[in-house]
């Protein structure tokens, strides 16, 4: 059963242009998904990435995704790749010691707890970004990332049917776009999805 498994991913892989020795624990994973919140979110932040998870090495990916946070394969991560677009890999420009266990530590911490639809900053739930910036806050300095007031000011008629016109606009946030301009990382790969 695991050879059937393990030859199941490499398929799936091999749908994206992907050298997945090039990533490292601990980058940051930055995706497109194709669905009409996501379209909202990339709007909203003049943004390619709806999505973010953080990649833990051993090809597993912690994600806060649909239901929960939960770690998943590579492979699974990037089957949700909107398939004109790219995945882009940012990296952290300095890492603490130990930054492999510490980071798995903080991941765990966090595991199961439910996605946050409703992109609240301090409530039981949490969502994709949050999520990323929760698990590296306590690890590393992060000098140029931080929550900040989110607007919902961008199709405000489309957040406000999102939110069931309860949008939370002023309350703190963060999302994929904030990790992709930070200055904390740098980008170093580009994952591809391969067209036939």
């Amino acid at each position: 059963m695991g050879k059937i498994r393990y030859l199941f991913s490499l398929l799936i892989l091999t749908s994206f242009s992907l050298d997945a020795s090039a990533i490292e624990a601990g980058d940051i994973l930055l995706q497109p998904l194709k669905c009409w919140s996501c379209s909202l979110i990339e709007q909203q932040e003049n943004s390619e990435f709806s999505h973010v998870g953080i990649y833990l090495g051993q090809d597993q990916v912690a994600e806060a995704y649909f239901d929960k946070v939960k770690i998943v394969s590579l492979a699974e991560f990037m089957k949700k790749t909107d398939p004109a677009r790219f995945v882009l890999v940012r990296r952290l420009v300095v890492q603490p010691d130990e930054f492999e266990r510490k980071l798995r530590l903080e991941v765990d911490k966090l595991l199961g707890l439910t996605y946050d639809r409703w992109f609240l900053w301090n409530n039981d739930k949490i969502y994709c970004s949050e999520l990323v910036y929760k698990v590296l806050a306590p690890i590393v300095e992060l000098r140029d990332l931080s929550p900040k007031e989110m607007l919902f000011d961008v199709n405000p008629e489309h957040w406000d049917r999102y939110f069931r016109d309860q949008t939370p606009r002023g309350q703190l946030g963060i999302s994929p776009e904030d990790f992709n301009l930070s200055s904390d990382f740098i980008s170093v790969e580009k994952l591809e999805h391969v067209r036939y």
